[in-house]
């Protein structure tokens, strides 16, 4: 369009002079990379990776404690989900996980680390040591008992240690080594409930997510009715208030904890592999009545490890 001429009336006609164009030459502001894949991004979100915004990162621990809320929060509702559905529904996350159905639950591995990281927390809050074996356990009770023996004198003799240092010693190392360890009681469990379902034959990655179910259910049990039931128990054994004899102090406070895991293995295995009522409480029984020796074994393995 050409300029336009402005007619006044004290002045003589004067064109507009035309637009000045913008200099091009200026070049443009820089964006952001993503400092996972190192795109371009201008948005919180990486849309290549989905990495958050470097900036908008805060190291404080009111930002460490709201991360924790985020993936704990009903706002995803994952975690807490998943937890609920552990408990009142024994079974039904196998079976969900292995329909194909994974959006709406934690997977097994990150539910078990979940349930892990709470009960060794937990365990250590009221010196509980069901999984945690001090070295008194070891060397009073277990099949391996003599060797456990046999193995720590030698020891105390080879560094000229007292038994109560060496003890101290043992415990420290055990507790931080049974919080990996206990992952090892997965596929010992698994491989006893795919020889209880021969019948029902099943691939090993459904025995051995059931297997994870389990064990995180039992940690669960660990967290809540042992606190009402099982911790008093073992406050009059430990303190001397309930003698037991030559009885395993160990297996007389597990016991409650087996019947309510044989009843959350009636319903799990009633669900995860399709057992009748009365063929699912055989089996239930025989399971949780295995414990006993897989424990067994777990803690031989943590001693021999420690």
């Amino acid at each position: 369009m050409p300029p336009v001429a402005v007619r006044s009336r004290f002045a003589p006609l004067v064109p507009l002079a035309p637009p000045v164009a913008d200099d091009v030459s200026t070049p443009p502001c820089e964006l952001p990379r993503c400092v996972t894949c190192d795109h371009s991004a201008d948005t919180p979100y990486c849309p290549h990776c989905g990495e958050r915004r470097a900036a908008d990162h805060a190291y404080t621990l009111a930002a460490i404690v709201a991360e924790l809320w985020d993936h704990l929060a009903p706002a995803d509702g994952k975690a807490l989900r998943s937890l609920w559905a552990l408990v009142r529904r024994p079974g039904a996350l196998t079976t969900a996980y292995m329909r194909g159905s994974r959006q709406p639950y934690l997977s097994p591995l990150r539910l078990f680390l979940l349930v892990n990281a709470a009960y060794f927390a937990y365990a250590s809050l009221l010196n509980q040591h069901f999984l945690t074996t001090p070295l008194a356990n070891h060397l009073g009770f277990g099949f391996y008992s003599a060797t456990a023996s046999a193995m720590v004198n030698a020891r105390i003799a080879a560094r000229g240690v007292t038994l109560a240092a060496y003890a101290a010693k043992f415990d420290a190392v055990g507790d931080t080594q049974a919080k990996a360890l206990v992952a090892a009681i997965v596929p010992m469990f698994a491989a006893v409930t795919a020889l209880v379902e021969l019948r029902r034959p099943r691939p090993v990655l459904h025995h051995v997510t059931f297997g994870f179910h389990t064990i995180a259910a039992l940690l669960c049990l660990f967290m809540g009715p042992y606190t009402v039931i099982a911790l008093p128990l073992e406050v009059a054994i430990r303190s001397g208030r309930v003698g037991l004899g030559s009885l395993n102090p160990d297996l007389v406070i597990a016991t409650p904890m087996l019947v309510i895991l044989w009843a959350w293995l009636w319903f799990g295995l009633r669900r995860a592999y399709g057992d009748g009522p009365w063929r699912g409480a055989v089996k239930a029984a025989v399971v949780a009545g295995s414990f006993g020796l897989i424990l067994g074994a777990y803690r031989a393995l943590l001693f021999f490890t420690t």
